[in-house]
């Protein structure tokens, strides 16, 4: 702020050499000593607005709180008031042509030697999805993907599942981008009409303020986290579907239950259980009381079909090729027919969705009745296999009769709150 306070210095000073002297005075004494000039009520004014702008240290936001304070001043009058505005507004439109003029000859001078995006893909400036950057007098280049990719990862950043944003860096130098540059990305998606990242965008809402924007949208990076969590590594992505599963059949009878042998193979399992393991994740992880209690209807409901479907799954198949006891060969394989779940379907009502809410009409008749509820119904988490301890209930699983008889007095014995 520097080139700031020389113009406004020198935009009084030009036209008020009394204004000048006792400017000079107050910096080198540093007290007034009216007795050097003759006393003039507007020279007196227009030195202390000096003042205000010359002799503090202070950022960018000091210079216009700066201002406020003195137009918000009752001991002025609307003439000094009107004096400040125009100088001010004479002294920022210089400044800011200064800095034009300054950024045009730093961009002339600056080399760029990015070639490739971080995808290593060709890549030029004369696209319309590339922005060029110009930071500490280099250009770097950037797509619209490896930005989009660059702020997630810095906006979303969640040690131990709790929100800790970091501010967005450039990759090539690890230097954070300036607040400039930040409004050049925004304005960049915007007016490319390329779709904005919503964390982005919340950012953008609050300022640029990472610990405003961290308070305010704790739950919107949480679901963000949950979606990254779904790209982990192989290994974990197969201990919680494990879990997941091993906490879908506490308390189920044996024929709902799902068994995966422990030598079934990963890349299989992740590919058929990766949609039940992001309704996992949401129900235990996410912030939103909602939708924790959705996903949790969701979870139970869609597993159970999963095991009406296909009941052997995960299970190891044993072959023999002959009959012959001596000459008895055996092959092991693993039954992996599944059906891959779509969690939205977008497709469904679509000719009147916009009017008006349709639920699904998908036939659920074949389901028992507490695994068949709504989505937007929210439910105790108790399972209607739950039976109460204190309770002598002996269920034969061989007898129909008595398992609905069982399941329709432990259902009536569940108040939901409705």
């Amino acid at each position: 702020m520097l080139t700031f306070n020389n113009l406004i210095y020198r935009l009084i000073n030009h036209s008020n050499k009394n204004v000048k002297l006792l400017t000079n005075e107050f910096i080198n004494n540093k007290e007034f000593n009216l007795d050097i000039i003759n006393f003039n009520p507007d020279t007196l004014f227009l030195s202390i607005i000096c003042h205000c702008f010359i002799y503090k240290e202070y950022d960018i936001s000091y210079k216009f709180q700066n201002f406020k304070s003195i137009i918000d001043n009752n001991f002025y009058n609307k003439e000094q008031k009107e004096c400040v505005i125009q100088l001010f507004q004479k002294t920022q439109k210089i400044y800011k042509q200064f800095c034009r003029l300054a950024y045009l000859w730093k961009w002339k001078k600056a080399k760029c030697s990015i070639t490739h995006d971080l995808y290593m893909t060709p890549i030029t400036c004369d696209k319309y999805y590339v922005l060029t950057i110009l930071q500490d007098g280099i250009k770097y280049l950037f797509s619209k993907n490896d930005l989009v990719n660059i702020i997630n990862n810095s906006l979303a950043h969640s040690p131990d599942i709790y929100a800790e944003p970091l501010s967005i860096r450039n990759p090539y130098n690890n230097l954070p981008f300036e607040k400039s540059i930040l409004y050049n990305i925004y304005f960049f998606m915007k007016t490319n009409f390329f779709t904005l990242p919503p964390i982005f965008h919340e950012y953008f809402m609050c300022n640029l303020h990472l610990k405003v924007f961290r308070d305010n949208n704790e739950c919107l990076i949480r679901n963000i986290y949950i979606e990254k969590r779904l790209n982990s590594n192989n290994n974990i992505l197969v201990k919680n579907i494990h879990n997941m599963i091993n906490s879908y059949n506490e308390n189920k009878f044996n024929n709902t239950k799902i068994h995966i042998d422990t030598n079934f193979p990963s890349d299989i399992l992740i590919k058929a259980m990766k949609p039940y393991l992001k309704l996992y994740y949401t129900k235990n992880y996410s912030l939103d009381i909602t939708e924790k209690n959705k996903c949790t209807n969701d979870l139970n409901y869609y597993l159970y079909q999963f095991k009406q479907k296909h009941p052997s799954f995960g299970r190891k198949i044993i072959k023999f090729t002959n009959k012959d006891n001596k000459n008895r060969k055996t092959f092991v394989t693993f039954n992996t027919e599944y059906t891959h779940l779509v969690l939205k379907s977008y497709y469904q009502n679509y000719s009147n969705c916009h009017k008006e809410i349709i639920e699904d009409t998908e036939d659920k008749t074949d389901i028992p009745y507490f695994m068949n509820r709504p989505n937007h119904t929210i439910f105790f988490e108790n399972s209607m296999y739950n039976m109460d301890e204190d309770e002598d209930t002996v269920i034969d699983s061989d007898d129909d009769d008595t398992v609905s008889m069982s399941i329709n007095s432990s259902f009536n014995s569940v108040d939901t709150g409705f």
